[in-house]
């Protein structure tokens, strides 16, 4: 099950325990960058053009539409 605060790249429980609570980004954090490259690499191609604030807002909705999917668990 995946939750929008999960860190995307968890430390190893052992390792630096004093950075657990702040090591990194979150998984909706890094879903959301996944899908602004997307949107920023395709921005244009058909001959309009999003800007800035639109393309954040789609690419956090992408990682909340993804995330929710995972959490659901079972097969896609």
């Amino acid at each position: 099950m995946t939750k929008h605060h999960e860190r995307a790249f968890p430390l190893h429980p052992g390792i630096l325990p004093e950075w657990q609570d702040n090591a990194g980004m979150t998984k909706r954090e890094y879903f959301a960058g996944l899908a602004m490259q997307g949107l920023l690499g395709s921005n244009g191609n058909d001959g309009t053009y999003m800007r800035a604030n639109e393309i954040v807002r789609e690419a956090v909705w992408y990682a909340d539409a993804l995330i929710a999917e995972l959490a659901k668990g079972g097969e896609a």
